[in-house]
């Protein structure tokens, strides 16, 4: 049996650098991928997700390997009626982490490209990355677009939700309730960024309105921004599954 999604980040692991051990600001931009592989100990398929994942590695991200691997995990294991719908692709480092390796699944991104887009560097990395990956992974679909306007037309159930857009308290609770409709039973919903206080009571709030509904199976925090473990924290959400007949 393989390993569910909470028992999959619960088992990786660091070899030195742990979550909790303070980095400084600039210690992100010196690690080397080889540096972080070799820190990083994922509890199962390790040499595959190297394969996957090691060239997305010198991309412009802000993620890190071990997320990138359990977002690839979850893609690779969701119902094939399902799809991977990120909100808020910058560059695309998520949104491609999950697509890799999973040609089967369709796999939409969301983006406006209104932050951290100087001289629209962003959009063109992503847009370079998207159209080099979209001959293979015909089930890849992007749209550049405000996500409030994109949630109009969705239809697709989702199997797995990343809401990466503007942080504020607002939009991140936005960002959550707004796909709530389209979830299907079982979803895990990936919440970055988790160690600003306001995304952080954003998705407790979310939980809270519905308590019978999701479950928050993980809350990783690590000792500041741009942490090569964590990043700056994840939430792992779980709406509740169908009832078994």
């Amino acid at each position: 049996m393989p390993l569910s999604a909470a028992e999959y980040l619960q088992q990786i692991q660091f070899q030195h650098l742990q979550p909790s051990h303070p980095t400084s600001e600039d210690y992100a931009a010196r690690i080397t991928p080889s540096e972080e592989l070799q820190n990083t100990l994922l509890p199962e398929a390790a040499e595959l997700s190297e394969q996957l994942l090691h060239t997305l590695l010198g991309m412009p991200r802000m993620s890190t390997f071990a997320v990138a691997s359990l977002i690839n995990k979850m893609v690779r294991e969701m119902p094939a009626d399902q799809c991977f719908l990120n909100v808020g692709t910058w560059c695309g480092f998520s949104f491609f982490s999950g697509i890799l390796g999973n040609p089967q699944k369709k796999c939409i991104g969301v983006d406006n490209f209104s932050e951290f887009n100087p001289d629209n560097q962003a959009r063109e990395t992503f847009m370079r990355l998207y159209n080099r990956i979209r001959s293979q992974y015909t089930e890849t679909l992007f749209y550049e677009m405000d996500y409030q306007y994109y949630f109009q037309h969705h239809q697709d159930p989702v199997g797995m939700d990343i809401y990466d857009g503007e942080h504020s308290y607002a939009n991140q609770l936005k960002g959550l309730q707004i796909a709530e409709p389209v979830l299907a039973p079982g979803a895990l919903i990936l919440v970055d960024d988790t160690n600003m206080p306001h995304v952080h009571q954003a998705t407790l709030d979310f939980i809270a309105l519905k308590p019978d509904q999701y479950t928050l199976l993980a809350d990783l925090k690590t000792a500041n921004n741009c942490h090569p473990t964590f990043w700056n924290g994840i939430m792992l959400l779980q709406k509740t599954p169908a009832p078994s007949l």
